[in-house]
């Protein structure tokens, strides 16, 4: 896999190379978002609420960003797996 250059989200990063440090942006990327949204709801929602309707509009869409990004990195995982599979079964190994 090329080390190209994400054109999603706010934090485009370069591709991980690996399923295994795929995973590794993945889960990143998801403790981000839980992060992120775990301040918009219950006991942490007062700044949240308190924030003005542009700043919100700006938090949200940020979660949105990583959403894309994590779905991005998903494909990716999906992609490399497809790969290595099918060349797995062409050296004759299994997947």
């Amino acid at each position: 896999m090329a080390n190209t250059k994400k054109p999603t989200g706010n934090n485009a990063t370069a591709t991980p190379e690996t399923i295994s440090e795929q995973l590794n942006y993945l889960t990143t990327k998801l403790t981000q978002l839980s992060a992120l949204m775990e301040h918009t709801y219950g006991g942490s929602s007062e700044a949240f609420s308190g924030m003005g309707d542009a700043l919100r509009d700006r938090y949200l869409w940020h979660c949105a960003d990583v959403v894309r990004d994590c779905h991005q990195a998903a494909e990716d995982i999906h992609t490399q797996h497809l790969a290595e599979s099918m060349a797995a079964r062409k050296n004759g190994g299994a997947a």
